[in-house]
């Protein structure tokens, strides 16, 4: 069932409406104050849904200056590339361990969907990762093939 809820912006007083398709007028008013709305009453729609207010460009008035806006939680695949990036430049000394651990965090990141910063990292660290581990296992195959170890 579609519910109507009544919400007045905390800085200006202004009253705005915001609709929720839930179970109950309790969902939707827990609904509307996980938003950051300041609810008034809750109410709600009979039939179909009644017109909400529109924008010139026909789409929908957004919520009053100053209301808090939540940033979307990083995508888990983003964080485990920042994580095996991470990990993965400490095990660069070891090139069977840091290689597949940098290439995973590498594919990890470019398959992310979330956009911003901890992809990035996750992409850059497991590049360097990478880079640190290709020359590692270079400086360690010369090493042993010239002699320089005891």
């Amino acid at each position: 069932m579609r519910y109507r809820v009544t919400c007045r912006d905390r800085s200006s007083g202004q009253t705005y409406v915001v609709e929720y398709d839930t179970r109950s007028p309790q969902a939707a008013e827990h609904l509307a104050l996980l938003g950051g709305h300041a609810v008034e009453s809750v109410g709600t729609l009979e039939g179909p849904s009644a017109p909400t207010p529109r924008a010139e460009g026909g789409g929908v008035l957004p919520a009053p200056a100053g209301m808090p806006r939540r940033a979307a939680p990083p995508d888990t695949k983003a964080i485990f590339s920042l994580a095996l990036g991470a990990v993965g430049i400490l095990a660069a000394c070891v090139p069977l361990v840091g290689l597949p651990m940098n290439v995973t965090g590498l594919a990890l990141g470019l398959l992310s969907n979330t956009p911003g910063g901890v992809r990035s990292c996750g992409i850059i660290l497991s590049s360097v990762g990478i880079a640190l581990t290709v020359v590692s296992g270079v400086l360690g195959v010369l090493a042993v093939s010239n002699g320089w170890l005891p």
